[in-house]
């Protein structure tokens, strides 16, 4: 084979490995998050305006805890991958008498993972983890999710 030839070949074998992990990269960032089993939340709700009891309830039901990993999946909200218990900063949209939603996730395995979930409610999309991860809880708060 010439010189020139080789230089073809290479460059050819070099573009089908780029393209290759890059197609492998998109692959792997649009899987869901791998969620531990989750054995049960503990959560809380508070409004700054508003004089709010410090309740803490406890969802053991299996069916309800699937309805909030179904959510994590469903938006690729993985806890774990985010820093001092918070999602996406960008979805924590902090504000005046919004609405905080603090939750502890206890996994089968006993660990556990914090995530807070800010919710300014009104003018947010309801097509969002961030709504309807707060709806979830809210409706569970009402009920008295004990």
């Amino acid at each position: 084979m010439k010189p020139r030839g080789r230089i073809i070949s290479a460059i050819v074998a070099v573009a089908i490995a780029l393209v290759a992990t890059l197609v492998l990269m998109v692959v792997l960032s649009l899987r869901p998050p791998t969620i531990k089993p989750i054995g049960s939340l503990e959560f809380s709700q508070s409004q700054t305006l508003q004089d709010w009891p410090t309740t803490v309830h406890r969802v053991t039901a299996p069916a309800q805890v699937d309805r909030f990993r179904d959510l994590l999946i469903e938006y690729g909200v993985d806890p774990a991958g985010y820093r001092a218990g918070h999602f996406d900063p960008l979805f924590d949209d902090r504000c005046t008498g919004g609405l905080t939603t603090d939750v502890t996730i206890e996994y089968q395995n006993l660990s556990s993972q914090k995530l807070a979930i800010y919710s300014c409610g009104g003018g947010e999309e309801a097509d969002t983890f961030k709504a309807r991860a707060t709806a979830l809880f809210t409706g569970w708060r009402q009920q008295g999710a004990d």
